[in-house]
């Protein structure tokens, strides 16, 4: 009788099994191991909030709750490995989406195509109010809309169930990082900006619901020896990377002001730097009217108790052309009356400074009046 040897038979039988389907290596196996591992301690950091939301068995949610309750470090690290243990017989893959879209992954996927560098650092106590001001002040969406975006975060958004599979069979489903790819590589689609939108921020009004109609008017003069295109061409440049011709650093302190209260800020800037047509957006003005080298009238969209405006009319005269500079403003209420007395001396100082650096490009740059200029006619 023939005897085989037991040890011999067991690698065959290894040999049998390896050639049909391979076996993870060790290191492979150590790699899952610490996933799982860092995946359960991701859990633990949860609030129960989110945990609640996050379809699992219910003994690893008991010893995630478990781990929350400990605080001593032993104890902690000894129910650490336990859910490791329990996390070993789930499928991972509905808590790892789950987690993703706690920790923000689309975002970074979305960075990281695009070739930039991007890190998402959680904060505590921070309401749906602060994160919308937050947001207005970093990014050019504006402070209210930012707001309605993140309590849209409230809902969980993560897809445990097939039914949209089996009812549209013919739809086949892909991974987030291919869905951003196509997005990102979509070149048809036309480019948007945020500051095109019109701001939702509503005036202030008076008990009965309507502005009060008593304006407030800042108007000067000047006059200079240049044909009327060019006297118009430094208006019409004016905002964005050109800037506003006087008390910069006060515009620019006006727009954080106007940012951190959930204003639209300076950050819109414009979308061309010579060109203009009403509705476009001059940092945080927005054109109201435009006559190409004869008018421009800005409204204002920042944080105001009241409404403003701002406009240059250009006009030919015998000697060249005559600028005129407005500026225009509804207050509401008493709040709005104090706000002009308050900043009255300021828009002294920075309308006067705008309307002399406008006259001085204008001739700097400008061309003289036609030979035999007669003015305006009549």
């Amino acid at each position: 009788m023939q005897r085989y040897n037991h040890t011999k038979m067991k690698n065959l039988e290894d040999l049998v099994f390896d050639d049909a389907v391979e076996r993870p290596s060790k290191s492979q196996k150590k790699r899952d191991m610490h996933a799982l591992q860092e995946m359960g301690a991701a859990l633990v950091d949860l609030s129960p909030e989110r945990l609640d939301r996050i379809d699992m068995p219910e003994e690893l949610r008991r010893a995630l709750g478990e781990a929350q309750r400990l605080s001593r470090h032993e104890a902690r690290r000894r129910q650490m490995q336990y859910i490791g243990r329990l996390m070993r017989d789930i499928d991972p893959a509905p808590i790892r989406e789950a987690l993703d879209a706690v920790r923000g992954a689309s975002a970074l996927e979305t960075a990281r195509q695009q070739g930039l560098r991007r890190r998402i650092i959680g904060v505590p106590l921070l309401t749906p109010h602060l994160s919308s001001l937050w947001l207005g002040l970093v990014t050019p969406v504006y402070a209210r809309v930012a707001k309605k975006m993140i309590d849209g975060l409230r809902n969980e958004t993560v897809v445990n169930s097939n039914a949209a599979r089996d009812a549209f069979p013919e739809i086949a489903p892909m991974s987030a990082e291919v869905a951003i790819g196509r997005a990102l590589a979509d070149g048809d689609a036309p480019p948007t900006r945020w500051s095109d939108a019109f701001s939702s921020y509503r005036p202030f009004r008076t008990g009965s619901g309507r502005p009060l109609r008593r304006q407030r008017v800042d108007s000067r003069i000047v006059e200079v020896s240049v044909d009327p295109a060019s006297a118009f061409a430094p208006i019409q440049r004016i905002g964005g990377s050109s800037g506003w011709y006087a008390g910069d650093f006060l515009w620019s302190l006006r727009g954080l002001v106007d940012s951190l209260v959930g204003g639209v800020g300076l950050r819109r800037g414009r979308h061309n730097p010579v060109e203009l047509a009403v509705g476009d957006t001059v940092d945080f003005w927005r054109v109201d009217a435009f006559e190409q080298d004869r008018l421009l009238r800005l409204r204002a969209e920042m944080r105001l108790p009241g409404r403003a405006w701002l406009q240059w009319r250009v006009e030919p005269t015998a000697t060249g052309a005559m600028i005129r500079q407005t500026a225009f403003y509804e207050p509401s209420g008493l709040f709005g009356h104090l706000y002009w007395i308050a900043v009255s001396p300021l828009h002294t100082h920075i309308f006067r400074g705008m309307l002399r650096s406008i006259a001085n490009q204008a001739e700097d740059q400008g061309s003289p009046p036609a030979t035999g200029w007669g003015g305006p006619t009549t």
